[in-house]
């Protein structure tokens, strides 16, 4: 066990959120008998490397993200899809250009494709196309992927679900508290930015896309009887998946080094039968969005983050759930 003080952590996202969780636990991190250990989240390597210098005791002595060299693979696009292998839980994927030509013949001329950067994230460096509109490469640094198809609507709305993933001392946590962002424009299968990717304004009230925690789905009248509980146990799956694909970067995490993955999913529907496919993986997810999902979801992540980390038997537990790796 160990103890922490308030003005040993530090952060450049979300402050007040590992304030306030700090504050929940502060009985339990107080306790100065307890070796102490920092605690920090940057969400660029250069930013953590900085603050660690700085301090004042041993970087062993500080929770911190560990290094690119270790997770870069997952967030980036290419080499995710490239690790996944076209596994179900992911769109089918082209890698080059010329692959996608060679098989161009293949789809109608409405299939629509989405091009992404390679280090895109939040919809940036991220475009459609109709596949008789994709005659150049896009580029070196973009891939293309099939549109996945017979998606699930909120309110005949696309969304998109983010949940966490914690990797800390070699084990996976996934959180069974998520979010879902739900776009702007009624869904059609088509190429608009608006309808396929942009998240765009959700913080704001009044604007036209949204973000929810994920257990607000069970109030909509058209889905299943305790669909967020069936859509927790798919994300847990694939969830578990992902860091099977992902060992090596699982591995070397260590008792002081973590990161926190942002994973975004889509809702596939076929009949009464559903199930996930993987958006993207982000290793520096954004963890501050309105008041409503920072309260029930990104504070309780920070704080069940901190139960873990500080070995706190705290009498309401955490909602982290370690994935198996036998």
């Amino acid at each position: 066990m160990f103890s922490l003080s308030k003005e040993n952590i530090d952060t450049n996202r979300g402050k007040n959120m590992f304030i306030n969780a700090y504050n929940e636990l502060k009985q339990y991190l107080s306790n100065k008998e307890l070796p102490e250990m920092h605690f920090c989240y940057f969400d660029r390597q250069n930013l953590t490397d900085n603050h660690v210098s700085k301090q004042k005791v041993e970087s062993s002595k500080i929770f911190q993200c560990f290094k690119d060299c270790h997770s870069w693979r997952i967030d980036d696009k290419r080499e995710f899809a490239r690790i996944m292998n076209n596994d179900i839980t992911v769109p089918k994927s082209y890698l080059k250009f010329d692959e996608y030509l060679k098989e161009k013949h293949k789809y109608p001329d409405d299939k629509v494709w989405f091009v992404k950067s390679r280090g895109s994230t939040s919809g940036k460096g991220v475009y459609c196309k109709y596949n008789h509109e994709l005659a150049t490469s896009p580029g070196e640094r973009y891939i293309i992927q099939e549109e996945i198809t017979n998606i699930d609507l909120w309110n005949n709305r696309k969304y998109v679900i983010r949940s966490y993933v914690l990797i800390w001392n070699k084990k996976a946590y996934f959180h069974k508290k998520a979010m879902a962002f739900i776009h702007g424009e009624d869904y059609v299968s088509n190429t608009s930015h608006e309808i396929q990717v942009s998240h765009a304004g959700y913080w704001s009230e009044n604007g036209r896309v949204k973000v929810k925690p994920l257990c607000k789905i069970n109030e909509l009248a058209n889905k299943p009887r305790n669909f967020h509980n069936k859509l927790l146990e798919l994300l847990f799956n694939v969830s578990k998946t992902i860091c099977h694909k992902f060992k090596d970067m699982v591995d070397a995490s260590e008792e002081n080094t973590y990161i926190i993955l942002g994973t975004d999913f889509l809702v596939t529907k076929k009949n009464r039968d559903y199930n996930l496919k993987i958006v993207e993986v982000n290793r520096y997810p954004n963890i501050s969005h309105t008041q409503e999902v920072n309260r029930e979801v990104n504070e309780r992540m920070i704080r069940d983050t901190m139960v873990l980390f500080y070995q706190i038997n705290h009498p309401l537990g955490h909602d982290y759930v370690e994935i198996p790796f036998t």
